[in-house]
């Protein structure tokens, strides 16, 4: 399974991008929010405590929401 490659990436520091289009039903973003919070690797409580935040256009559209951790 990949989701074990995302975490010797993780583990590695090396920036990881899950993504998810607000119209796909097949890898929605319920089930990638609830398995990259599940990722067992050093950061994980971090990560699963970390806010969503809205990412916006430089017009001040919003395209959508978006979790981060450093």
């Amino acid at each position: 399974p990949y989701h074990k490659n995302v975490v010797n990436l993780l583990e590695q520091d090396v920036p990881v991008l899950i993504y998810a289009g607000d119209k796909d039903f097949i890898c929605n973003w319920l089930g990638n929010e609830a398995w990259s919070n599940a990722l067992p690797w050093s950061g994980h409580e971090e990560f699963e405590a970390a806010k969503t935040y809205g990412f916006h256009l430089e017009d001040g559209t919003k395209a959508g929401e978006v979790k981060n951790f450093d």
